[in-house]
């Protein structure tokens, strides 16, 4: 059911549009305000086409507020529902996302051990210190929860939005193996954690059933909804300006684990291009020429791989670059 109705000549084809990507479960709030903002504009400039033409796509089209990553971010959605015209044959029009996406300037932080075991120490005390002072069913499930999430990017190398929508019967805890069944783009990929992850989250989803025994969601609001970035980013921040004055982002415990993993591979040839597959696989990357994009952050291993490698290694890491591919 779509509570908002869309009112554009293209209502029709966003209504089952929509209703695909909710079937498939990769629809979000984001989407919807982008796809009825891209459907006001078709209604004010095309108001009788009830079909896509090319002028609608106007609306895709950089602003001069916009970097490369808000554009992206807001016209994803328009870009899917023009492959998903494409595909069932109602139009010809090509996707152009990639055309207004510019490299970010923002480099992953690499942290050093000794940031990291600050970092962790921080968090629990900030957390333990926030549950005493707030008793709110919402101040005491953050608390709860801050610590295992991030502990849980650190070990996993998971996006952060992976992390957020993960539901408890995702994790199997006899193999290990978690399911990443809702991710960017709809990729779906698994992921092994440790042992010492798996205990921690076997006491965690004990404690959090006391505050919300009927969550499905490993990592719930007080309503039963997942948590949007700004908690994540603000939670972050908190913990993060007691350690240093570097800039860094949650999502940069994903690059750690990145180049962490590949730091530790060994063997040459096919044995070393075995372990990078294996990598990307576990990190949701669609090939292993995304993995090698980290390669570009640490020259060391740079050497390493190529050394193991050689020209193989060189063709799977021209052109790759982790700044907004990742």
């Amino acid at each position: 059911m779509i509570r908002r109705p869309y009112l554009s000549g293209l209502a029709l084809l966003m209504n089952e549009f929509v209703l695909s990507r909710k079937a498939a479960d990769t629809w979000s709030v984001t989407y919807s305000d982008n796809l009825h903002n891209f459907d006001k504009y078709c209604f004010d400039n095309f108001p009788k086409q009830s079909e896509l033409v090319e002028g609608m796509l106007a609306w895709c089209n950089p602003r001069d507020s916009e970097n490369g990553n808000s554009c992206r971010v807001r016209t994803t959605c328009v870009w899917n529902f023009v492959d998903y015209l494409r595909e069932l044959g109602m139009t010809n029009i090509r996707s152009k996302r990639q055309k207004y996406v510019k490299d970010l300037s923002f480099s992953p932080h690499l942290f050093t051990d000794e940031e990291l075991d600050q970092f962790f120490v921080e968090c629990d005390r900030v957390c333990l210190a926030k549950r005493e002072r707030n008793k709110t069913i919402s101040a005491r499930l953050s608390a709860l929860e801050t610590p295992v999430f991030f502990r849980l990017l650190r070990s996993s190398g998971l996006r952060t939005c992976e992390a957020r929508w993960l539901n408890i019967s995702d994790i199997e805890f006899t193999t290990g193996v978690v399911s990443v069944r809702k991710s960017k783009g709809g990729a779906q990929h698994r992921v092994v954690l440790h042992q010492s992850m798996l205990g921690l989250l076997n006491r965690y989803i004990e404690s959090l059933s006391r505050l919300m025994p009927v969550s499905a969601l490993l990592f719930p609001d007080a309503k039963g909804h997942p948590h949007d970035p700004r908690w994540e980013s603000y939670n972050f921040r908190d913990i993060w300006s007691r350690v240093s004055s570097e800039p860094a982002r949650a999502y940069d415990f994903r690059h750690l684990y990145a180049t962490q993993n590949i730091e530790a591979m060994d063997g040459i040839g096919c044995e070393m291009n075995g372990q990078l597959m294996f990598l990307a696989r576990s990190m949701g990357h669609s090939s292993p020429a995304m993995t090698c994009a980290y390669f570009h952050y640490i020259p060391v291993l740079h050497d390493k791989v190529e050394k193991c490698s050689g020209d193989s290694f060189s063709n799977l890491l021209q052109n790759q670059s982790c700044h907004g591919k990742e």
